[in-house]
């Protein structure tokens, strides 16, 4: 028998955002060069994902010959009083700044209202950094052709969490415990 999974809670579904959240975030860390020898393999698909969501090019291997530096990633991070962006992440590749604003789902459906102020406060905030807005589906509920469209007007991408996993981390585990249990053990689970 195997044990439980690490990350199930029978009764409490919003703590599996935030999971995700926290691991989307540490992840993100990860693709900073200066854990390329840590965990190289860990380091190589952070980079991927990086890659990906930045829109920088849908080639897997883009950024492995790029320095990637100067990553901080903030986690619930207020605005106007009364709103938080899920995850804030700024990297530099190759000298140049680049900002993720991530506003991460698991069982909720896309709120109209929040891209909208999303995309404002941004514009305002953020006009001098190249940013990328996300909006990213961590579980396995979504009207994609809805959602779909509602973060296109919005000028958010739209992806499902374990559908950039199948294609970015398509050379198995890591060796790394707690990468994999996320990962591979607990996203196989949930789709």
């Amino acid at each position: 028998m195997d044990y439980p999974l690490l990350f199930y809670i029978d009764n409490e579904t919003s703590a599996f955002e935030q999971i995700c959240d926290i691991y989307i975030a540490w992840t993100l860390y990860c693709a900073d060069d200066r854990y390329s020898s840590t965990v190289p393999k860990v380091n190589k698909y952070a980079k991927r994902l990086l890659g990906k969501l930045l829109a920088i090019s849908d080639d897997i291997s883009v950024l492995d010959k790029k320095s990637v530096s100067s990553i901080k990633v903030y986690r619930q991070e207020m605005f106007n009083c009364k709103n938080t962006v899920d995850i804030r992440c700024l990297a530099t590749i190759d000298g140049i700044e680049y900002q993720l604003i991530i506003e991460d789902k698991f069982d909720n459906k896309i709120d109209e209202k929040q891209l909208k102020t999303f995309k404002q406060y941004l514009s305002s905030k953020f006009q001098h950094k190249s940013s990328t807005c996300i909006f990213l589906h961590s579980g396995s509920i979504g009207d994609e052709p809805k959602d779909y469209k509602l973060c296109l007007k919005y000028g958010f991408k739209y992806f499902y969490l374990w559908k950039l996993k199948e294609t970015y981390f398509n050379e198995g585990k890591t060796g790394n415990s707690l990468f994999d249990e996320f990962w591979f053990r607990w996203s196989d689970e949930e789709k």
